[in-house]
C-alpha cells in the first residue's frame, strides 16, 4: 500500500492507475484500510519503477514509538531483482539468512506462478537510521541488505478476442511477435494462450520428456518456437 501512489476516485471509488498496482491496492484494502496505512507510514522519499532497475523503492517514517530514530525502506519489483538485494528473509516473524535452500524454494515458487501466466512481484524491507530530508536521494538510500518479505502473484489474463485476432493474422500470412517486460516464463505462457506460440518450445520439450530445460539442446530440431529474454539480446 505504501509503495504505490495510485488512488481511488473520491466520487466513484474507482481505482485510477496501473492494473497491477490497482490489484495490489484492492488486496491491501481487503485486509486493512489503505488510507489509514498511508497516514501511519508517511512517505519521505520514493523512486518510481523503471524498466532498467525493475523495482520501485520508497522510504517511510514509522508511526509513534514503533521504531524511534529509524526509517523503513520498502522495495517492490521483479522478484529476481528484489531477492538479489536481500541478505535475509522473513520466516515466521524471524529474520533468517538467505541460503541455498531458500534460493531453491524461491525459484520453484516464482517459476510455478510465472508458468501459469501470472505476473509476479517481490517485496522487501530494510530498517535504516533516519536520514535528513535533503539527503534522501537515490544515491544515498541503501540498495542492499534488505529482508525479503515474500511474493505476490497477480492474474492478468489476455483481453477477450486477442487469440482470435492472432489467428486471423496467421491466416493472413502475418507473423506475430510479442514484446513484454514480464518474466520469460510468464511471456511464454501468455503467448501460448493467445496462439502466438503454436509450436513446441524448449520448455515444452522439457515437459514432454520429463527433464530440466537445461537438459534440452538449444539447437534441438524439434524446437519450433523460441522465447528470447532481454539479457540474451544484449549479449
Amino acid at each position: 500500500a505504501v509503495t504505490s501512489r495510485i488512488v481511488k476516485a473520491k466520487v466513484t471509488g474507482e481505482i485510477l492507475g496501473d492494473a497491477s498496482e490497482a490489484a495490489l491496492l484492492r488486496y491491501c484494502e481487503s485486509i486493512y484500510p489503505v488510507d489509514r496505512i498511508r497516514k501511519l507510514y508517511a512517505r519521505s522519499f520514493d523512486q518510481p519503477f523503471n524498466s532498467t532497475n525493475k523495482y520501485a523503492l520508497c522510504v517511510v517514517d514509522p508511526p509513534g514509538n514503533e521504531a524511534p530514530g529509524k526509517q523503513y525502506v520498502f522495495l517492490k519489483g521483479a522478484p529476481e531483482v528484489v531477492v538479489e538485494r536481500c541478505s535475509t528473509w522473513l520466516c515466521a516473524g524471524q529474520n533468517q539468512a538467505i541460503d541455498e535452500d531458500f534460493k531453491s524454494k524461491f525459484l520453484q515458487a516464482y517459476e510455478r506462478f510465472a508458468m501459469a501466466g501470472e505476473r509476479v512481484l517481490g517485496f522487501a524491507k530494510l530498517v535504516i537510521d533516519k536520514m535528513p530530508a535533503d539527503q534522501l536521494t537515490a544515491a544515498n538510500v541503501p540498495s542492499s541488505g534488505f529482508m525479503f518479505l515474500g511474493l505476490a502473484s497477480l492474474m492478468d489474463p489476455p483481453k477477450v478476442g486477442v487469440d482470435k485476432a492472432v489467428d486471423e493474422c496467421h491466416h493472413a500470412g502475418i507473423r506475430v511477435f510479442m514484446v513484454t517486460g514480464d518474466h520469460a516464463l510468464t511471456a511464454e505462457a501468455i503467448a501460448h494462450k493467445v496462439h502466438i506460440i503454436t509450436k513446441p518450445t524448449r520448455l515444452d520439450l522439457a515437459h514432454e520428456r520429463g527433464c530440466a530445460v537445461e537438459d534440452i539442446d538449444p539447437h534441438d530440431p524439434n524446437i519450433k518456437a523460441i522465447v528470447i529474454a532481454g539479457h540474451e539480446l544484449r549479449q
